[in-house]
């Protein structure tokens, strides 16, 4: 069986970004992205793109002090918007000179900006390789800089080249990768290999240096011709660096504990810990993890942001097990 990086198809049907200080939420959906606002309390839309190329949203990032927001669909055609809805520009593979699938997006920090431009972007794909985009209001002027970082060639060795999903928390200078170990280990069940969790630190430039990396559970990478997922493999780290979330294809969603004095992982059990009410609909059993979910977000250091299979937001503490608040479809 031949193994592929990313499901290509998926019954994700939203998907939630929302920029570092909670200022801007935006929900995309295949052809249409809404952009809400804090000022309101996130009743009315601040902005809306209807594009019917746009395909399922897969990743997405906010550069908060641009309100610029970054997409990335499940066809690798990235996205940028301001937050009025008003599109900027728009980037193929093609466009971008990459062949392997587009893995992570990441809005830089203020201090990476040349004053000549917006905003910048950094592009992960699948070998380790690290791409930046540099993007002006004027969509003439829209990229500067395409090119794999130099840390992608003196990393080769150390920096996984079977990368699954990443994120990436700007005040820690801490990026998370979910990778696949063993992409010749699959099994008749068409389950790939063991697949890893690992943390790195971003040095100057682009350079990266490996702190952390785990051996985690899960199905974040599957062979050809297997039925559509309910989700794309996802991690993000929690706004204040507390905690490291993961989801697999199939939905589940698994927590960890981030030591931010050594940068290391522990499970943390928060099923145990979750009231009867919610427990009953997002767990089959105590010592699994929360299932059913198709995207996910953090809201705050201890607040996640979960979207279900039967449309349904809820938003839960993962501290003290309560549900704080939920939505019907």
């Amino acid at each position: 069986m031949e193994l592929y990086r990313q499901p290509r198809k998926t019954k994700k049907q939203v998907s939630l970004f929302i920029s570092p200080r909670g200022e801007r939420v935006a929900v995309a959906a295949v052809n249409q992205v809404t952009i809400l606002q804090k000022d309101d309390d996130y009743q009315e839309p601040c902005g809306i793109f209807n594009c019917t190329g746009l395909g399922a949203s897969i990743y997405g990032a906010w550069s908060e002090s641009h309100d610029v927001l970054g997409i990335v669909d499940d066809t690798h055609t990235v996205y940028f918007f301001k937050a009025n809805g008003e599109e900027i520009t728009r980037f193929t593979n093609k466009h971008l000179k990459v062949s392997l699938p587009i893995i992570g997006l990441i809005a830089q920090d203020e201090t990476d900006v040349q004053r000549s431009c917006l905003c910048s972007f950094t592009v992960f794909t699948s070998d380790g390789f690290l791409h930046q985009i540099e993007i002006s209001q004027d969509p003439s002027a829209s990229i500067s800089s395409a090119s794999a970082s130099s840390s992608g060639l003196t990393l080769r060795r150390q920096f996984p080249q079977n990368v699954i999903c990443t994120d990436y928390h700007p005040e820690l200078s801490l990026l998370s990768v979910v990778s696949n170990t063993d992409t010749s280990s699959l099994t008749s069940s068409g389950n790939s290999g063991p697949c890893c969790i690992s943390l790195w630190r971003r040095c100057h430039n682009l350079e990266l240096e490996q702190l952390y990396t785990t051996q985690i559970e899960g199905l974040y990478c599957e062979p050809k011709g297997h039925e559509v997922q309910l989700a794309h493999p996802k991690v993000l780290i929690s706004p204040q660096g507390k905690f490291v979330a993961t989801s697999d294809t199939n939905g589940c969603l698994y927590i960890f504990e981030m030591d931010k004095d050594n940068f290391s992982l522990s499970k943390f059990a928060c099923g145990e810990r979750f009231d009867l009410q919610v427990a009953d609909s997002l767990f089959d059993g105590r010592t699994k993890p929360i299932s059913d979910i198709t995207d996910f977000a953090w809201w705050s250091d201890n607040i996640l942001i979960l979207a279900r299979k039967s449309s349904i937001i809820t938003m839960i503490d993962v501290l003290s097990g309560l549900k704080v608040k939920e939505t019907d479809p």
